[in-house]
């Protein structure tokens, strides 16, 4: 498996105006729209996250829906790792502060998750926890399915084979991944 190449991200001209970031007061938003009109996306990049011009940044996105209130689904795509980890880190847990009581990570399209990455998932859980917020890992890909159940994280984490088994009530728990 090889790894995504750093890209060049685009540096801000203003500091007010962060190109596909979310609203300024997530929580006004997110409250604005319970009646599951509301869907919104973002790059992650939170203005904290922005490099300087010809920084090279590490090849992960977060993009985040919301429904109805009761559901916040964070969805990466990209490798999670020593690289990236912070900035996973940076933009989760602003979501945890202001989404609602369930935050759902979807590990769709992670093909590789290194121990920085399972440490950060792990911190923003403790944050939710702290929070009451539930958090729930779905559709982990083998490769991090398996990290998962080496660590033993997968007893840790509510982790679900599928992004409806996650948004069900009911907890649908995902198999042991092969050794």
């Amino acid at each position: 498996m090889t790894k995504p190449t750093p890209t060049l991200q685009p540096r801000c001209d203003s500091p007010d105006v962060v190109p596909g970031s979310p609203p300024h007061n997530l929580s006004d938003k997110l409250s604005d729209n319970v009646s599951g009109n509301f869907s919104d996306t973002f790059s992650g990049n939170l203005r904290e996250n922005l490099p300087a011009a010809g920084t090279l940044v590490p090849a992960v996105e977060i993009s985040w829906t919301a429904d109805t209130g009761r559901h916040l689904v964070v969805t990466l795509t990209g490798d999670v790792d020593v690289a990236t980890a912070p900035q996973v880190r940076s933009d989760l847990l602003p979501l945890i502060h202001q989404g609602p009581p369930v935050v759902v990570v979807d590990l769709s399209a992670v093909p590789f998750l290194d121990s920085t990455g399972l440490g950060t998932l792990l911190a923003v859980q403790r944050r939710a926890e702290a929070l009451d917020v539930t958090l729930r890992l779905a559709a982990p890909a083998r490769g991090p399915r398996r990290a998962l159940h080496i660590t033993g994280l997968d007893r840790v984490f509510d982790v679900y084979p599928t992004l409806d088994d996650a948004l069900r009530s009911a907890p649908t728990r995902t198999e042991p991944a092969d050794a």
